[in-house]
């Protein structure tokens, strides 16, 4: 449905339209319309999206007020920093083939230099970094995109390999001990 066009939004979206979540969360985008009173019996519908780049910003009363959707942030253990950049392309083409991320990992004032490739990710404390994405900024400044997963049953295939390897050797060994009675 439509909205009138007094809704505010940082982007210039004037209506949401409901659709059935995907599978990939990655795809599913948050919105929300909502009716605000700024205290002068005033009345402004505000819509904000998960998509928006910038903040929706308005005036209640005499303050200024930046409203944003994002996803939840968590606090890392560690401090990283970007220490240099590397890309490689297909030959004579402008496709990336490779891309890579020195970075300095800061753990309590202990720093120490790490790299994060695409297919070669770094691995601290059960977090995963791995090399998401790039951007060629303004002025030639590169910056580097992580995508960081906290993977609490990282060792379970290690797990069920070693129980895997001990049924099969427990097996063979009573097979080798029937055949020699």
């Amino acid at each position: 449905p439509a909205l009138a066009p007094d809704i505010m939004n940082s982007s210039g979206i004037t209506m949401l339209e409901g659709i059935r979540p995907s599978w990939e969360p990655t795809d599913n985008m948050p919105g929300v319309i909502f009716t605000m009173n700024d205290g002068d019996n005033a009345n402004k519908r505000i819509l904000l999206f998960g998509g928006d780049m910038g903040p929706t910003s308005f005036r209640a009363g005499d303050d200024e007020v930046n409203l944003i959707l994002r996803r939840k942030r968590y606090q890392l253990p560690v401090f990283v920093r970007l220490l240099n950049f590397d890309k490689g392309f297909h030959p004579n083409t402008e496709i990336p083939k490779s891309f890579s991320s020195l970075i300095e990992i800061d753990v309590q004032g202990v720093a120490r230099e790490a790299l994060v490739e695409m297919n070669r990710p770094f691995r601290y404390q059960g977090y995963t970094f791995y090399q998401a994405s790039y951007a060629d900024l303004e002025d030639g400044v590169q910056m580097s995109t992580f995508a960081i997963a906290l993977n609490y049953g990282r060792l379970i295939p290690y797990i069920a390999t070693g129980i895997t390897f001990a049924g099969l050797a427990l097996h063979f060994m009573v097979e080798i001990y029937r055949r020699r009675r």
